[in-house]
């Protein structure tokens, strides 16, 4: 008996290490698919596991005309205000010059400062964006806020435009051309679907009282 019992230990624990788990967490693996333990697996022994992509609505990337606050924390007189170029740079002296943000978020760029600047010892680089120019959605039709929206993300969930723009009571359908396909599609405004829609920059809004109003 005393035999048996040892075996079951060692097999519990021999399976927690080949999944990178201590023996009391083992259990979650019955849990998995045995090709969702099999991935895990052949991620933990070749080291390539990787966090996912995050989604457009979690991030915001530093586009062409953005208007951007750079604050070197400590040194005073530093603070500056730039635009975005045409060609996705800055001209930002203390960090040799010109440097390439387009497409980048603000984490990404306040790493990109820190390494750059050499006249200060470990700077540390705060960034802002004032302006979310590259990011703009066009609004129409029956909303009290019509024209261009900026908004601050790669990607808005509809329901957030909507609010933005102040809907009017009598619009019932809405009309949305997605910039990157030139698609349009148009929907009731209570159409479920909206509710899990996501609005990217570029994309056109138009709220009607009626299909083809």
């Amino acid at each position: 008996m005393r035999n048996l019992i040892t075996f079951i230990v060692l097999v519990t624990a021999l399976s927690a290490a080949a999944f990178g788990q201590s023996p009391d967490s083992s259990r979650n693996i019955a849990y998995l698919t045995p090709s969702d333990a099999a991935a895990m697996q052949n991620a933990a022994r070749s080291g390539t596991a990787s966090k996912p992509e995050p989604r457009p609505a979690d991030v915001y990337r530093i586009g062409v005309n953005d208007l951007v606050r750079i604050e070197l924390v400590d040194v005073p007189g530093v603070p500056k205000t730039l635009r975005v170029r045409t060609d996705g740079t800055i001209d930002f002296p203390l960090a040799g010059g010109d440097i390439d943000v387009a497409g980048k978020t603000i984490a990404e760029v306040e790493s990109l400062l820190t390494g750059a600047v050499k006249l200060v010892n470990a700077p540390k680089i705060k960034l802002k964006v004032c302006e979310f120019i590259s990011h703009t959605v066009s609004v129409w039709g029956l909303v009290n806020q019509p024209g261009e929206h900026q908004i601050q993300r790669d990607a808005v969930p509809f329901y957030v435009l909507r609010a933005m723009a102040g809907v009017d009571p009598r619009a019932v359908r809405v009309r949305i051309t997605h910039a990157s396909t030139a698609a349009t599609d148009e929907l009731l405004l209570t159409d479920a679907a909206l509710d899990t829609l996501f609005i990217f920059p570029g994309d056109s809004i138009e709220f009607l009282e009626k299909s083809g109003g």
